[in-house]
């Protein structure tokens, strides 16, 4: 799979840390309880790894609200972006 674009990499760069701030958000508690009580993930594994919570969603991203979103991070930035839908919806796919 080729690079993405810059103007890509921008955009989804914007996103992925856009959804990690909305995850230490009193809305994003749900996630980040998750994340943390049942994953058991440190705040630094969390931080690192920029997970985030997909609350108020880019139009790009409209159909996974409430989802989590785990980028793909390189040493040159992101190259994508997969979401997992919360643990307490138990229907439908697991990933997108």
């Amino acid at each position: 799979m080729p690079p993405p674009s810059a103007s890509v990499k921008k955009s989804l760069t914007q996103r992925i840390l856009r959804y990690h701030a909305a995850l230490r958000t009193p809305a994003g508690a749900g996630q980040l309880d998750y994340l943390k009580d049942e994953r058991r993930l440190t705040d630094a594994t969390i931080d690192h790894f920029l997970l985030g919570a997909v609350l108020d969603p880019d139009p790009l991203d409209e159909g996974v609200r409430g989802w989590l979103s785990i980028p793909f991070l390189t040493p040159n930035g992101p190259t994508a972006m997969r979401c997992r839908r919360p643990p307490e919806r138990d229907s439908g796919p697991k990933y997108m």
